[in-house]
């Protein structure tokens, strides 16, 4: 098949790695499976360099953009046409696959005037996203859901990451037995005890330090604060303990970037690319995912594929997906209860295992990845969606 896969995020080059890894780990998947996939990133502000920041609005233009949000993402609708047009006209795909997005129209309509089915990867239930954790938007309760529900019963297809995702899409009219779940994955990455040795002492930690890492964007939904905030109290208790923060951007970055200031014990990198993210894996002792207590979590969180392909204990809150993928005890530990002790006490505990019980948890942590849960896996099952969209179309 040829394949376009054309996403809108502003988070395309950095803000949000996650989102990046999965677009580009799914297209290499269903080119090695035999398929022509050409990838286009249509928003103009997406390229951010590593080491920047994203922009933000000044208070003003803030206050504004509140009641103009849904107005001017549809207008980019009628600016958007004519350069789709052409991609289109250029690709003459088999498929269009496009990441759901706010009040995005232009793409499913032009597809369906060419007669190429559609494919919508819902990677959040953007209007519920919206409400929850953009509260400065203004959404309204007609126009901006209507669009989303316009463009997701008239695809041929739709797929997301979790479960609870599906659930939250269905109940806005679209049946669940139409969408797919499609979990994200990983790429393995086995052990190597000279290669883990020099990073780590490149990083400027010791062969005694225990490293507790994060990889993602600071952003509030990532629960970043959480971590932040019993820095302390964990020095306190194991003053050998190190922290590994790699990414960048986000609301929560201004917090991530005094820790490091104020704690030498921190090192945040910033943004880095794919490869040196796997690198950085290497270094880390314990891979946290420290997420708010929230009802109807409908994350996949790329990061923790990422932990435990790497083989590193998790420890997380037992929350949607993360709960189906972290066999507690075994490849990490969840705490149930909110608040940020629950995380203390568990980040010490992880922090306190033997090296025998971290071989172990790796070793079950590899494994959840090797057996379900890899890039190939998720290219596999999106293949499946594609092809039967070609065939019902």
């Amino acid at each position: 098949m040829r394949i376009a896969y054309w996403n809108y995020l502003y988070d395309a080059d950095g803000v949000s790695l996650g989102s990046a890894v999965k677009i580009r780990r799914l297209a290499q998947g269903l080119e090695v499976l035999g398929h022509q996939v050409e990838t286009a990133w249509l928003n103009p502000w997406a390229r951010i360099e590593p080491g920047t920041t994203a922009p933000h609005r000044r208070p003003l233009r803030q206050r504004f953009h509140r009641w103009l949000a849904t107005p001017k993402a549809l207008l980019r609708n009628v600016v958007a046409l004519p350069g789709e047009q052409r991609l289109l006209s250029s690709a003459q795909p088999d498929v269009l696959v496009i990441r759901l997005d706010f009040c995005r129209l232009s793409a499913s309509w032009l597809a369906r005037r060419f007669g190429i089915p559609v494919v919508i990867d819902a990677d959040a239930p953007i209007i519920e996203e919206q409400r929850r954790f953009h509260p400065e938007h203004r959404i309204g309760k007609w126009i901006a859901p209507t669009a989303e529900q316009w463009v997701l019963r008239r695809a041929d297809g739709v797929f997301c990451p979790s479960s609870v995702c599906r659930e939250i899409l269905a109940r806005g009219g679209i049946p669940a037995e139409r969408i797919d779940v499609v979990p994200n994955g990983a790429d393995l990455v086995e052990p190597s005890r000279e290669e883990r040795e020099r990073i780590r002492s490149e990083l400027g930690f010791e062969p005694e330090h225990r490293v507790i890492g994060f990889v993602g964007a600071f952003n509030r939904f990532h629960g970043i604060e959480n971590l932040v905030s019993v820095i302390p109290e964990l020095l306190a208790h194991e003053p050998k303990l190190r922290f590994l923060l790699v990414g960048g951007g986000g609301d929560r970055e201004p917090a991530v970037q005094t820790a490091a200031n104020r704690h030498p014990e921190v090192l945040a990198t910033g943004r880095v690319q794919p490869a040196r993210v796997r690198e950085l894996l290497l270094a880390m002792d314990v891979g946290v995912a420290p997420y708010s207590q929230q009802a109807d979590f409908y994350f996949s969180p790329v990061k923790v594929f990422e932990y435990l392909a790497a083989g590193i204990p998790v420890v997380g809150p037992a929350l949607g997906q993360i709960a189906e993928l972290v066999d507690h005890g075994r490849s990490g530990l969840l705490y149930g209860e909110p608040g940020t002790k629950p995380l203390l006490e568990s980040l010490l505990q992880a922090a306190r295992l033997s090296e025998e019980e971290v071989q172990a948890f790796g070793d079950a942590a590899r494994e959840t990845i090797r057996s379900s849960y890899t890039w190939r896996h998720a290219a596999q099952r999106v293949e499946a969606v594609l092809q039967r969209a070609v065939q019902e179309s």
